[in-house]
């Protein structure tokens, strides 16, 4: 009996030497699916990155991708479905970078890339400057010429609001002695939409990374006027911002992150599956591809790097911008997160309110309804029914007031009552960048302020209807 139970001992103490030595090689074998999350639309920098990443892991079989889009302003819808959904999945990445972590930080967001694992930076893209191909600015420093005499007659279309491209082009007008107040900024979902508004001319200026531009350039739409790069890229005979006149460097790196109760064990074999997928021959032809530079950091380097760039990000600019009464919280994000993901699903019925009430501005043929405003929907506002010589006065004055689309689409909201809070959710962007293009409209305008604009307009026909007055309280 004795024999018996040593002779056990020593077999359990051999099992248990054997999953020791045999536990790291269980590490290191990745998960064979992986979904990756796209918090951004079509055409962007993460989407293409997806892309890349599922070229790269199935043509070498290291694993089978999907993809599956959530886009969101700053990437924010997407993040905070990982956190939520997906805390310790390990078939699941968020493909992210510094857009997402500037605009979270920029605008005081509840939940940061830090509130997740990270698991790689990948890649590192620096910025164009980019006018359509009919513009007639050939250099910057003509172009900075022009923008100081006139620098709200110069909308620029980017990515989100607070991203890296908004702080990019404050650091330009610094460094050409303006004020990085007057910085005419449109934010846009993606370098696709970018390119959109400038074709569509609901934008003069434009920046985005090469990758989600270069197809427009290739094309002959769009003319990059210089990059943010600290030297020419190689094969892109492009001139930089310094070498411009302009002592502005920005990159744009973007890596991947895991839910936040990854296991440790999980996180070191997903950092191992992308330091093998950078390796592979596909995935260094996509970085050729899309002029993208090898930023590759593994798991614990890049938790390090992401929050000397957290720190960095969540100090205020070295100038403030257009003032604001609301400095924390200013956008709709923080409302949509702390609200939870149920939420989202009513924004589809939320926008078709507000694309009803857009039928009836001043410039469409549609008569509005006054009846319209319930007691069911207390964001409807009593709407007045202006005449045919009425909606004429409000283009006739826009168009005066050299309005760009951006801003004569906000300037009918704000005719209509709305607040720049509820404006902002109608467009998609933050609360801070409808007060600054409100006022851009209002300096344009010669007015003092909201209700000047609506005494401009909505005065003789308030006195008509004998209908209140809309409020202008912001």
């Amino acid at each position: 009996m004795n024999v018996f139970s040593k002779h056990s001992r020593q077999l359990e103490k051999r099992s248990l030497a054997f999953l020791l030595l045999a536990l790291p090689l269980f590490a290191a074998d990745p998960p064979q699916n992986l979904t990756l999350l796209v918090p951004g639309g079509a055409g962007g920098g993460w989407d293409l990155t997806a892309r890349a990443m599922k070229d790269a892991l199935e043509s070498e079989g290291l694993a089978q991708v999907r993809i599956e889009s959530s886009p969101g302003p700053g990437g924010s819808v997407g993040l905070a479905q990982l956190l939520s959904g997906h805390r310790d999945d390990e078939h699941t990445l968020l493909v992210g970078g510094l857009v997402m972590l500037s605009a979270a930080a920029s605008n005081h967001l509840a939940i940061s890339p830090l509130d997740a694992t990270p698991i790689a930076r990948l890649t590192g893209d620096y910025p164009l400057v980019v006018v359509p191909s009919s513009s007639p600015f050939r250099n910057m420093a003509d172009l900075m010429n022009e923008i100081r005499r006139d620098s709200a007659a110069f909308p620029w279309a980017g990515g989100s609001s607070g991203s890296l491209y908004e702080r990019l082009l404050g650091d330009l007008y610094e460094s050409a002695s303006l004020s990085r107040a007057t910085v005419n900024y449109v934010p846009h979902g993606s370098g696709r939409e970018v390119a959109e508004a400038l074709l569509r001319g609901r934008a003069r200026l434009g920046v985005s990374e090469a990758a989600e531009v270069e197809p427009f350039v290739a094309r002959g739409e769009l003319r990059p006027l210089a990059v943010a790069a600290p030297a020419r890229l190689p094969g892109l005979d492009i001139p930089t911002l310094r070498e411009s006149g302009f002592d502005v460097v920005s990159v744009n790196w973007r890596g991947v992150f895991a839910g936040p109760a990854l296991s440790p064990f999980a996180r070191d074999r997903l950092s191992a599956l992308m330091a093998t997928m950078v390796q592979t021959t596909s995935w260094k032809a996509a970085l050729t591809q899309r002029r993208w530079t090898d930023l590759h950091l593994e798991a614990s380097d890049f938790k390090k790097f992401v929050e000397i760039e957290q720190a960095q990000w969540s100090r205020p600019e070295p100038e403030t911008r257009l003032p604001s009464p609301h400095p924390v919280g200013d956008t709709w994000w923080p409302w949509a997160i702390a609200t939870g993901l149920l939420m989202l699903s009513a924004v589809p019925s939320y926008r078709q309110r507000r694309r009803t009430r857009a039928a009836s501005l001043p410039t469409e043929a549609a008569s509005p309804d006054p009846g319209a405003a319930t007691e069911s929907d207390p964001l409807s506002e009593p709407r007045l029914d202006p005449t045919a010589t009425e909606k004429d006065e409000v283009t006739s004055a826009f168009e005066a007031w050299r309005l760009t689309t951006a801003e004569r689409d906000i300037a009918k909201l704000m005719l209509q009552g709305l607040r720049y809070k509820q404006i902002a959710f109608e467009r998609g962007t933050s609360e801070r960048t409808v007060r600054q293009q409100a006022q851009v409209i209002l300096r344009k305008a010669g007015l003092d302020g909201r209700a000047d604009l609506a005494a401009r307009f909505l005065g003789p026909l308030g006195q008509r209807s004998g209908l209140p007055r809309p409020s202008t309280a912001a």
